[in-house]
C-alpha cells in the first residue's frame, strides 16, 4: 500500500470499499481519519491549507465495530459507522486511548458545531 506524508507522519493510502475489509483491523481508537471532500467549502479548505484533506475525525473501535467521531458543520458532533464514510485516509497514532479520553470524546457528541 502506498505511503503518503501527512505533516511529517506516515499515512496509509486511500481506504476504499475495495480494501476496507482487509484494512479495518489495523484501525484503533484514537487514530485519525481524513477526507478530501469535493464540496465548495472542502475545496476552499484545501486551497487555503495547501493540503489534500479538508476534514478529519477520530476513530473509535468498539468490539468488532469501527466508528468515526466527527464534527460536521450544521450538524454537530456525531458518531457514524466508518464503513458509511468511505473513502478515507487512515493516520495511525500512538495515542493511549484511555477510558478518560473515550469519556471526553463521547461527551462532545451532540454538541453544536459551526
Amino acid at each position: 500500500m502506498q505511503i503518503v506524508n501527512f505533516y511529517g507522519t506516515k499515512m496509509l493510502a486511500l481506504i476504499t470499499p475495495n480494501n476496507y475489509q482487509q484494512h479495518r483491523q489495523k484501525i484503533k481508537s484514537g487514530d485519525l481519519l481524513a477526507w478530501s471532500t469535493s464540496s465548495a467549502i472542502g475545496r476552499l479548505i484545501r486551497m487555503w491549507t495547501g493540503q489534500t484533506y479538508s476534514h478529519v475525525g477520530i476513530a473509535w473501535v468498539v468490539g468488532q465495530r469501527v466508528f468515526v467521531i466527527e464534527a460536521m458543520d450544521g450538524i454537530g458532533v456525531r458518531i457514524m459507522t466508518l464503513s458509511d464514510r468511505l473513502p478515507f485516509y487512515h493516520i495511525s497514532t500512538t495515542i493511549d486511548w484511555t477510558n478518560e479520553r473515550e469519556t471526553l470524546a463521547l461527551s462532545k457528541v451532540g454538541e453544536r458545531y459551526s
